[in-house]
């Protein structure tokens, strides 16, 4: 399971993004995903203090590229759902992004989210957002 890894990817693209309430364990969210079946995808968790550096890139640990992505990141079109992830780390949930998710498998892993508690979520699409 990646817990808050540096590479963390926040311009979505083929990707379904869940904000996981603090009820659900991050385990149990892995395991709904493990159980889709899908290989190829790649599954990340935000949590904490750490997660939210990660996702904001605004702290001492960030580079100038990276401040500057994010700064173009939050003035495109998925800028408010970087903003509300934002927001809902800083509540004390976590977020799971689950890439390379084609639009015939993302009812699936939405599917996997809800089983684990996961309420929330939203699927970027190539061209699209649900």
């Amino acid at each position: 399971m990646r817990v808050n890894p540096q590479e963390f990817v926040s311009f979505p693209r083929q990707t379904v993004i869940g904000f996981v309430p603090a009820s659900a364990p991050l385990e149990q969210v892995q395991e709904a995903l493990d159980g889709t079946g899908l290989a190829g995808q790649e599954v990340a968790f935000l949590d904490g203090h750490d997660g939210l550096q990660i996702l904001s890139r605004g702290g001492e640990s960030a580079t100038l590229r990276q401040r500057i992505l994010r700064k173009v990141e939050l003035l495109s079109e998925e800028g408010l759902h970087l903003s509300r992830a934002i927001d809902h780390l800083r509540s004390g949930m976590a977020v799971v992004a689950i890439r390379r998710v084609g639009s015939h498998d993302a009812p699936r892993v939405r599917q996997a989210l809800e089983t684990a508690g996961v309420g929330t979520h939203h699927y970027f699409g190539t061209r699209t957002f649900d």
